[in-house]
């Protein structure tokens, strides 16, 4: 018996989505606004007595290989002015200020923190989660199926439409074709009579003949009768099927009413395009924009104040709602109040790491507010003679929100009926790369022009620096530190190849020094003002002060979900390797990796995996039994008397 198309097989490991990465949810209260205007933030010009100014000498270690690449082509490890290897000072900002964001409250902005467009998408034949998708695609494209002169069913899509994309004066638009001639089919077997095998993603010249429908007789332009129709032959991608097929498209006919292509669709189609040019980098060119006075054959579909338009019959169409709508509403709230009346953004992150922030009015009048950050990130130079470990070609496939499976709660997708609210869908969160070993060998592919060197250094390599800051107060330093040196047995990662396990770093504070402000102008260095403190005290003050401004109904700081679940991510170290993977599309080349398309259920949270690894741990009588243990698990050398009461497992 056929399976119901909305039939749902049971939950299992084997078809809940996994990815190397996951989220740590956005915080369910108000972004906290550190302050309330602009005025009260502390001067630039000035040493301020009341607050503290100072110094963080840091180490960090590499526990597995790390590479952060110095942005050319053929890429090395980034390296200094003076040649030395280094991890930039904008590569720790960067990592910092994700942390604050998450340990701070912060805000999450489009633009600024989200790129936000209309992912763009193709679901033909979708199963599992993607089941719900390809209705919708089906339904923008009123597919519907027909029967051909051969008796098949075949399905046809009745909303699209055909004509030519150009360029005029930096505006583009499509001028459709006359209804009285379409665009022709015309086979594969036909063309490759003409112009040979293997011939995909580009344009030619033609004369043909026809049945009205179908091309019957194909010359090159410049070989043809002078009787013949004229135009232009669509070669599309790779066939899928045997019967595959491509088009001829008669002359542009600019008499036609030109349809105008909006900046947004414009934009969206831009970012669809760059999002997969690491999967179509031969024919890169074939799928841009056309330049000025040029023109490009494509089809097109006009849905919902959308135009969608490709150079395939079935093409791919834009979610009925872009990335940043699936932000929490207090956050959307937000962006319109600093978008429209000129609110600025205050929490911690933009506090603390300094903000531009661009305004017009109703007048269209700027006006611009900038603040400098107050801490300077320097670079952290590899210690003594580091050396690159081994080069590594991999596939590094940059996370794509299109994946909704893993991007959105639930496993919603973009797109929903209009009878649906605006919130169907929310955004997961923060994302963040499980931490786990490097595995070798690393995936590699057929195709070596998507493959990715990588010149890690070692594990074991150690970088040093230092953090500036001016005019901090106690509470701002202590988000710093927290977020630079977490929890006790945490991991920053940094770097690429992060999927595969590169890049987990350990941190060490080697000294923070605060400078006396008195003593500043009789010392005769900064060294001799400064003087030692520790960390941790600052840290506890900023989660009081956050604790003091709290709401009745919201947790302390360490009880939160997203921090527990942000700590979770930092300090386990996945051994169960197969489960923090990327999927499949095809297990003939990658057997260890599960099918993409058998995934039915979306994936699960930090939350839910968290509490499930905190329910199923072993309990202990005591402390030392657990340490035993964990001695035990991992080789320590030990004698007898130390370990003797490991295995004295308290019953669940």
């Amino acid at each position: 018996m056929a399976k119901d198309d909305n039939y749902y097989p049971p939950k299992t490991l084997e078809n809940t989505v996994r990815a190397p990465y996951n989220f740590v949810p956005f915080t369910d209260r108000q972004p906290f606004m550190r302050y309330t205007d602009v005025s009260k933030l502390p001067a630039h010009d000035e040493l301020c007595a009341d607050l503290l100014t100072g110094e963080i000498h840091l180490t960090l270690t590499a526990e597995t290989p790390v590479f952060v690449s110095d942005g050319q082509e053929n890429a090395d490890f980034f390296r200094g002015a003076n040649g030395n290897y280094m991890i930039p000072g904008s590569t720790i900002r960067g990592m910092v200020r994700e942390n604050m964001q998450i340990l701070g409250d912060g805000l999450v902005l489009k633009d600024e923190d989200l790129e936000d467009y209309q992912i763009y998408y193709r679901e033909i034949a979708g199963k599992g989660a993607r089941k719900p998708l390809r209705k919708y695609y089906q339904a923008t494209l009123g597919v519907k199926p027909e029967k051909a002169r051969s008796g098949k069913s075949i399905s046809i899509p009745h909303n699209i439409n055909a004509g030519y994309l150009v360029r005029e004066n930096g505006l583009y638009r499509i001028y459709p074709l006359p209804k009285e001639t379409p665009v022709l089919r015309v086979s594969r077997e036909l063309t490759e009579k003409v112009f040979g095998k293997e011939k995909y993603a580009c344009t030619e010249a033609v004369a043909y003949e026809s049945d009205g429908k179908n091309v019957t007789a194909l010359y090159q332009a410049e070989n043809a009768p002078a009787d013949k129709e004229r135009g232009i032959l669509l070669f599309t991608g790779k066939p899928v099927q045997k019967e595959n097929h491509l088009y001829v498209f008669p002359p542009i006919d600019r008499d036609q009413h030109g349809i105008d292509i909006s900046e947004a669709d414009r934009l969206s189609y831009q970012a669809d395009c760059e999002a997969r040019k690491n999967t179509a980098k031969a024919y890169q060119e074939f799928w841009k924009l056309p330049e000025e006075g040029q023109s490009k054959p494509v089809f097109y579909v006009n849905y919902d104040g959308h135009i969608y338009f490709g150079m395939a019959r079935y093409l791919r169409i834009g979610h009925s709602h872009s990335i940043a709508e699936g932000l929490p509403e207090r956050f959307r709230k937000m962006q319109k109040r600093i978008t429209s009346q000129n609110e600025l953004p205050l929490d911690y992150p933009h506090a603390i790491l300094g903000f531009t922030h661009n305004f017009k009015d109703e007048n269209k009048k700027s006006s611009n507010t900038s603040y400098r950050s107050r801490v300077s990130f320097g670079d952290f130079e590899a210690i003594s003679s580091a050396a690159p470990a081994d080069e590594y070609k991999t596939v590094l496939g940059e996370p794509k929100p299109s994946f909704f499976e893993g991007y959105v709660q639930e496993g919603k997708h973009y797109s929903y009926e209009p009878n649906e609210p605006k919130d169907a869908f929310q955004l997961n969160g923060f994302k963040q790369y499980w931490l786990k070993d490097v595995e070798f060998p690393l995936p590699q592919s057929g195709n070596e022009k998507v493959l990715t060197t990588l010149r890690p250094m070692k594990k074991g390599t150690t970088f040093s620096g230092t953090i500036r800051f001016k005019n901090l107060k106690e509470d701002e330093l202590g988000l710093l530190l927290w977020s630079l040196v977490l929890n006790d047995g945490c991991y920053q990662s940094i770097g690429m190849g992060k999927p595969y396990g590169f890049g987990r770093m350990s941190v060490k504070l080697d000294n923070l020094r605060l400078f006396d402000f008195a003593a500043l102008y009789s010392a005769s260095s900064f060294e001799s003002a400064g003087r030692t403190a520790e960390y941790k005290p600052f840290i506890r003050a900023y989660k009081q002060f956050m604790n003091d401004h709290k709401t009745k109904t919201v947790p302390e700081v360490d009880d939160r979900p997203e921090i527990k679940d942000f700590f979770y991510l930092k300090k386990t170290i996945r051994e169960d390797t197969e489960m923090v993977d990327y999927l499949t599309i095809d297990q003939k080349k990658e057997p260890k990796r599960l099918l993409f398309k058998e995934m039915y259920y979306p994936l699960p949270s930090v939350a839910e995996l968290r509490e499930k690894a905190e329910k199923d741990a072993p309990k202990y009588d005591s402390a030392e039994d657990a340490t035993a243990a964990l001695l035990l698990k991992f080789g320590a050398k030990t004698n007898s008397s130390n370990t003797g009461k490991s295995s004295k497992k308290k019953k669940k």
